[in-house]
C-alpha cells in the first residue's frame, strides 16, 4: 500500500542541545528566530555514524531531529533513525539501487529520471517501529517552512520491521521504493506516465477499473467515511480487473498503485500461487502473460523503450560498483 507523506513522526523527549534554523528552502545554522528552530537530540550528536553511512546533508537538515544515518544512491536520498538496524537501511539502499540500475552496470536505467529524483529531493526514511511513522511525518509537516513542506511532498517513511521480513512472501520495500521512483521520477518526466487524469497511464487505469472514478474534493479522502476515488458505493463494475479498495487513496494514488501492480507482475513478483491468490481481490493479473493479454495498454507503456523502465525485480543484493552509493 502506498505510504503517503500526509501522515506523521514520533515525539522526542531527549535534551535539547542544538538549534538548526530554517531559512526559506535552504538551511542555515545561524541568524534565524527561535520560532523557526529545530532541536537535535543529544544522542544524535554523540553517536558515531556507522561505516558506509554519512551524516544527513544540509539540504535535508530538517530531518536531522528524526533521522541519524544517511546513504545516497545515484544522489537519491535515504535516511534512517538512530535505532533502525544498519542492515535494514542497507537492504533498502540496495533495493533502490536495483530499481534504478537493472543491469547493475553502474549507470542508471534512465538518467533523466534519476536527475528528476535528485532535483525534487526525493527521499525515503526508515524508523524502527510502525507506531513511529505518523508522529515523525506529523512533526515534519508541522514545520512552517518551505524546506519542510518541500520534503513532505517528495518522500515517505517505512518502518524497519516491514523491510525484508524473514518469513514474508513479499518484501514491502520493493513496493514502497518503486512508489518513490515512479511518483517522484517517471511520472514527473513523462507526460504519458503523469499521475493525473488524461495521461496514457490514467486512461489505461480507467479502462482497468471499469470507468473514471475521481474524488470530488480532497476532503472526501481524509478518512474511511469518504467516497474518495472509489466507484459509487465502492462497487467496481463487472469486468474491471483493477479494483483497489482504499478510501484514503485519491486518483493519483490509484495510478501509483496501478503502476506498481502492472510492473511488478511483469517482472515476476506476483506469480507464485499463494501471492497470486492473496492479491486477486484487487489485481488478478499476477503474471507477465496475464498483463500482456488482459491489459494491453499498460503493457505497452511498461515495455516502451522510450521510458527505459526497470527490467529486473530487486532482491536487495545490488552487485554493481560501490561508487553508486554516496555518489553526488
Amino acid at each position: 500500500m502506498k505510504r503517503l507523506v500526509q501522515n506523521v513522526a514520533f515525539s522526542n523527549t531527549v535534551n535539547l542541545v542544538r538549534k538548526v534554523c530554517i531559512c526559506s528552502v535552504f538551511i542555515s545554522l545561524v541568524g534565524c528566530s527561535e520560532e523557526s528552530s529545530l532541536t537535535i537530540p543529544e544522542e544524535h550528536l554523540t553517536t558515531p555514524i556507522p561505516d558506509g553511512f554519512l551524516e544527513i546533508p544540509e539540504e535535508l537538515a530538517v530531518l536531522r531531529p528524526f533521522f541519524h544515518k544517511y546513504i545516497s544512491i545515484f544522489g537519491v536520498h535515504t535516511v534512517s533513525s538512530l535505532d533502525t538496524p544498519v542492515e535494514k537501511h542497507l537492504h533498502l539502499a540496495h533495493v533502490l539501487a536495483q530499481w534504478l540500475d537493472s543491469d547493475q552496470d553502474g549507470t542508471p536505467n534512465n538518467p533523466e529520471v534519476v536527475n528528476k529524483l535528485k532535483s525534487v529531493k526525493a527521499w525515503n526514511g526508515i524508523v524502527k517501529n510502525e507506531q513511529d511513522v505518523d508522529p515523525v511525518l506529523q512533526a515534519i509537516g508541522d514545520l512552517d517552512t518551505d524546506a519542510a513542506q518541500e520534503l513532505m511532498r517528495s518522500g515517505g517513511v517505512l518502518w524497519s520491521t516491514e523491510i525484508n521480513p524473514p518469513s514474508a512472501t513479499f518484501d514491502p520495500t520493493i513496493e514502497e521504493i518503486l512508489h518513490l521512483v515512479t511518483q517522484q521520477g517517471y511520472s514527473r518526466v513523462y507526460s504519458d506516465l503523469k499521475e493525473e487524469a488524461g495521461s496514457k497511464i490514467a486512461l489505461a487505469m480507467d479502462l482497468a477499473r471499469g470507468g473514471h472514478f475521481e474524488q470530488s474534493s480532497p476532503d472526501s479522502c481524509r478518512d474511511s467515511s469518504g467516497q474518495c476515488a472509489q466507484p459509487p458505493g465502492g462497487q467496481y463494475p463487472a469486468g474491471a480487473w483493477y479494483t483497489y479498495q482504499d478510501q484514503s487513496c485519491d486518483y493519483s494514488c490509484m495510478i501509483t498503485e496501478y503502476y506498481f501492480w502492472a510492473l511488478t507482475s511483469m517482472l515476476g513478483a506476483n506469480q507464485g500461487a499463494e501471492r497470486c491468490e492473496r492479491i486477486s481481490h484487487e489485481w488478478p493479473l499476477c503474471t507477465r502473460e496475464l498483463v500482456e493479454t488482459k491489459d494491453v495498454n499498460v503493457f505497452q507503456l511498461m515495455t516502451n523503450s522510450q521510458y527505459s523502465q526497470p527490467t529486473v525485480l530487486p532482491d536487495g543484493t545490488y552487485g554493481g560498483p560501490a561508487s553508486v552509493f554516496n555518489k553526488p
